[in-house]
């Protein structure tokens, strides 16, 4: 019985786990182009997207991670998600609508994209926008 119990446990727990996928963003500072790739199993695919938001950092303000931290862009569709291997900043891909409206982007500023798709996938990254080129940089 003991047995049982701990497998149904540790189904449980590893069904609301959430599952990582890949952000990778190239292109020019005005147009950057997202590329998103689910990271769990044998072959990749792009994720089915519910929301994918881009938030930036204040300047001196340290915790710009936080759900306080500004918008810069937004895209949802919490009845539905749309598989999205790639979008352009600024522009709502089928399936999802624009909730903030895309700002322009400065250069030096980093920002954290963050997304939640099918399946209790999430993915993130912090990046910025420095000497020509987007490169990941650390959330500190």
């Amino acid at each position: 019985m003991l047995k049982k119990t701990a497998l149904v446990l540790l189904l449980s727990l590893s069904a609301c786990s959430a599952e990582p996928f890949d952000i990778e963003i190239s292109g020019p500072l005005g147009r950057p182009q997202l590329t998103l790739k689910e990271t769990a199993g044998l072959f990749q695919s792009a994720p089915c997207v519910y929301r994918l938001l881009i938030t930036r950092a204040e300047p001196g303000d340290p915790f710009f991670l936080s759900p306080d931290a500004p918008v810069v862009w937004s895209v949802e569709n919490p009845e539905r998600c749309a598989p999205l291997p790639e979008l352009t900043y600024g522009q709502a891909p089928t399936g999802l609508r624009s909730t903030t409206p895309a700002v322009p982007l400065r250069e030096g500023v980093r920002y954290q994209i963050w997304g939640e798709a099918s399946g209790s996938q999430r993915g993130s990254a912090v990046v910025i926008f420095e000497h020509g080129a987007w490169r990941v940089t650390s959330d500190r």
